[in-house]
């Protein structure tokens, strides 16, 4: 039986990770978003004391008026930041694909994604040092009651956590989209409580 409280965690990386996929559709938006999240399982991130001011960030720039047509708006950030080679959500793109270190773990990665979508029937969409695959993994990874707290741990300090704050400084440096930088901000910052716990 799954606990609870993996069952939260799960969905937040899910809901993340679908965040870094693809462009927020207008249902999307509206089925994570709808009263500030508090009928989802992002409402555990407004109630914890360090995540919930970056939780309302997040929520405050969704609604800032630069976001007139929503989704439309929200895609055309998506395009901008994500589609071009300076701030890809890929982690080669970041560490560098010579470094000998991380070419080691982007090849055990990929065999244990090769392994989990194999599982699936399915071809991973993206390769596997894409943001959104790793936080999907996490999502699948902290509901396994065989998987250990240390190898979750292993992961998200040396798949996850060894690239994504550059990249969330990246993004905010940009300056094109509140939206994102929040976003990015709130997923390194849940990276850190949920290895802290």
């Amino acid at each position: 039986m799954i606990k609870a409280e993996a069952v939260v965690r799960s969905e937040i990386y899910f809901w993340l990770s679908a965040l870094y996929a693809s462009e927020l559709s207008s249902e999307q938006i509206e089925s994570y978003f709808a009263d500030g999240g508090k009928q989802t399982s992002m409402s555990h991130l407004a109630n914890e004391p360090m995540l919930a001011p970056l939780y309302q960030d997040l929520l405050d720039a969704l609604n800032d008026k630069r976001y007139k047509f929503g989704a439309l708006d929200l895609a055309s950030e998506f395009c901008q930041l994500f589609l071009g080679d300076s701030t890809a959500p890929y982690a080669d793109r970041t560490n560098g694909a010579c470094n000998p270190v991380f070419e080691h773990s982007y090849r055990k990665l990929t065999t244990q994604l090769d392994s989990l979508y194999r599982g699936a029937a399915v071809e991973p969409p993206e390769p596997a040092d894409h943001l959104s695959l790793q936080l999907a993994y996490l999502g699948h990874i902290v509901r396994l009651p065989e998987a250990s707290n240390s190898m979750t741990e292993r992961f998200m300090r040396e798949q996850v956590l060894s690239w994504l704050p550059t990249f969330a400084d990246e993004i905010a440096s940009t300056n094109l989209s509140r939206f994102y930088a929040a976003l990015s901000a709130l997923t390194v910052a849940w990276l850190q409580h949920d290895l802290s716990n």
